[in-house]
């Protein structure tokens, strides 16, 4: 799987333009960007049932699911039946997570149950990146709703299509260094897992 460990340190402020070239964009349109493991509970499924929703609305916008595992050959053929192949980038974890981080717009944490507190959530904050969240464990302890993040049902994709294409223009450019920082001054995470 994937394994990020220094991302936190590094995503803020990192050139952005390698990623979205390895992955064939040009140009600025948005990338929304879900980095994980591919399993069932990491929610790639439902992500991509809410970019099908949002790409019949007829916005442009590209997706990068990043990571590997067990569910792959679902995702790709999820992705195929959906017609989604032009507009989302499956990437294996031999792609630098820090870069990764770096190129999304909005970050997509939207796992299906409990995942504990996620360090690629608070990679995603730390670099900066707008979130969208599925409402599950303590994610709705740590972030607030409209404000350092939109939450979401688990496993809804209409409300995850929704938050997406609100996303950009209510919170693009806001920088959640600080707040990923208060949960390791905090103790609530340790800064050499990160």
């Amino acid at each position: 799987g994937v394994t990020s460990c220094r991302a936190i340190e590094t995503s803020a402020g990192r050139d952005a333009r390698p990623f979205r070239r390895a992955i064939g964009l040009a140009g600025d349109g948005p990338l929304i960007g879900l980095l994980g493991g591919f399993r069932v509970m990491k929610g790639q499924l439902f992500a991509l049932e809410a970019v099908e929703r949002l790409a019949r609305t007829g916005r442009s916008f590209h997706v990068a699911l990043v990571g590997s595992g067990a569910f792959d050959l679902t995702i790709r053929t999820a992705r195929a039946r959906a017609g989604l192949s032009e507009r989302v980038a499956i990437v294996d974890d031999e792609t630098d997570p820090v870069e990764a981080v770096a190129a999304f717009d909005v970050a997509l944490y939207v796992p299906l149950e409990s995942d504990g507190m996620s360090r690629v959530l608070l990679e995603y904050l730390a670099a900066g990146r707008a979130v969208v969240a599925s409402r599950v464990g303590v994610v709705p302890e740590v972030l607030t709703d409209g404000e350092n993040a939109l939450l979401v049902p688990a496993g809804e994709p209409g409300p995850l299509a929704e938050a997406i294409g609100r996303r950009r223009a209510v919170f693009r450019g806001h920088s959640y260094t600080d707040f990923a920082f208060h949960y390791i001054l905090a103790g609530e995470v340790a800064p050499e897992t990160i």
